[in-house]
């Protein structure tokens, strides 16, 4: 994108919130020649302009100075009376677009020029608006009411869970979005978490009260085994069906991400082994609580900030799966590390500015809110770190927001509300071109990530 030049010679290009900024100066001939053609130029091609009517005031004003152009003599064009009623009619103009603006939530040119701007209420803005996307493709009606999603790691299978009459988990072909196989699953509560081995042979699914392991290829079940009561964490040997491992649940996390070891025992991750943003995905080797898998953010009603799973969650059978990289070992955990307040450390503070935020209207809410699925809020960030969707319930009828992560400015609106969704109710692909998201109202929905 050109800035123009105040006293430059090239005529520049302009985004809309920076012509809306400007339009008021514009309107009453206040800028030089040169911004008056970038604005002129943005408003010919921009059609938010022309739903707004933004260029019909654009013509009045040329209209207007070709016939000062006209004038001869000191006879002034217009007479007071006519003065005021343009004074009116621009003022008129700018009180839509405020409202056009704040409606769409990107009121923060206009409104900063009148000193009412709070900017802890809306997102910072981009060059545009954030874009307002629908589904580019949806699978099968089969897939209405999925209690969570797992795309393999080649990006080729999707598995789904469902719950209600018929409760199991289904594989689909994630580009034809054919059916393949229904795995077996010969109990009455439902899968909500699933977890794919790295090489995509294996997949796990839990439930409140057990994990079923299946080898996809025949497929047949390869391991059943019961979950002990929540907060509790264990990891597996899957090869020699044991218990390996039962690590504090109130200390695994205090020092950050985990890090697997070759005899399947997770220690500390070393400085840096999550990258540079601190988010771990099914790709790396490292286990960690902002993973691109989901995050759940909520008030535990005594003013803190907590991230892992609820007792609705614990209920549904939410939990935290991953595999080991070479997917001889599984972890499951169902506990939660505080964010904010007595017993936070650094190792669980907010990756990034997005969050912080999420975490400070959380937090907010959390003090007038005791039910943590009232005030809390879903993450789930591309593996590459350029996105994070959010669903912040702290807000009535809450739908899903696209962050870019860099800028920390909502990127696009999804048409898909956040009633019922969990942690795993949602993936993205791992270039983070695609999100899949589970609603309860529809069959899974495929949306394209924005542009940067």
């Amino acid at each position: 994108m050109l800035r123009y030049m105040s006293r430059g010679k090239t005529q520049s290009r302009l985004t809309h919130e920076e012509v809306v900024e400007h339009f008021v100066d514009y309107h009453f001939g206040r800028l030089s020649p040169t911004m008056n053609r970038a604005i002129e130029a943005h408003i010919r091609s921009c059609p938010r302009c022309k739903r707004e009517r933004m260029g019909r005031a654009a013509a009045d004003r040329q209209a207007a100075n070709r016939k000062l152009r006209r004038v001869r003599g000191g006879k002034p064009l217009l007479s007071p009376r006519g003065r005021l009623i343009l004074l009116a009619i621009a003022l008129l103009i700018a009180a839509q677009m405020v409202l056009v603006q704040v409606t769409r939530g990107q009121a923060k040119p206009l409104l900063s020029l009148m000193g009412q701007w709070r900017a802890q209420d809306a997102a910072p803005a981009l060059g545009g608006p954030p874009v307002a996307l629908s589904a580019s493709a949806r699978l099968p009606a089969g897939t209405t009411g999925s209690s969570a999603i797992a795309l393999s790691v080649n990006g080729k299978t999707m598995a789904v869970a469902q719950g209600g009459a018929h409760p199991g988990v289904t594989l689909w072909n994630a580009t034809s979005r054919a059916r393949i196989v229904v795995l077996p699953w010969a109990v009455q509560d439902a899968p909500a978490s699933l977890a794919w081995s790295p090489d995509g042979s294996l997949l796990a699914a839990a439930s409140p009260t057990q994990i079923i392991i299946w080898s996809v290829a025949e497929p047949r079940v390869v391991w059943r085994l019961s979950l002990p009561e929540w907060p509790a964490m264990r990891v597996y040997d899957v090869s020699q069906q044991a218990i390996i491992a039962s690590p504090d649940p109130a200390s695994v996390f205090a020092s950050g991400p985990l890090v697997w070891g070759a005899d399947g025992a997770l220690t500390p991750a070393p400085a840096g082994a999550a990258g540079p943003t601190g988010i771990t995905s099914p790709q790396t080797p490292v286990v960690g609580f902002w993973s691109s898998e989901g995050a759940h953010l909520f008030g535990d009603g005594h003013g803190s900030v907590h991230l892992g799973v609820t007792a609705a969650d614990v209920l549904r059978g939410v939990s935290l799966l991953g595999w080991s990289p070479d997917g001889r070992y599984l972890m499951w955990g169902s506990l939660n590390v505080p964010v904010t307040g007595a017993g936070a450390s650094p190792a669980s503070s907010p990756p990034d500015e997005v969050v912080q935020m999420v975490v400070k209207r959380v937090l907010a809410t959390s003090k007038i809110v005791s039910a943590p699925d009232q005030n809390d809020a879903l993450l789930w960030f591309a593996p590459n770190a350029s996105h994070v969707a959010v669903c912040d319930r702290t807000r009535e009828n809450a739908g899903v927001l696209i962050y870019d992560i860099a800028s920390g400015a909502v990127a696009a609106t999804l048409d898909v509300t956040c009633a019922g969704l969990s942690s795993h109710a949602a993936q993205w692909t791992a270039d983070g071109s695609r999100l899949f998201i589970a609603s309860a109202r529809g069959p899974i929905a495929v949306y394209i990530a924005p542009a940067d």
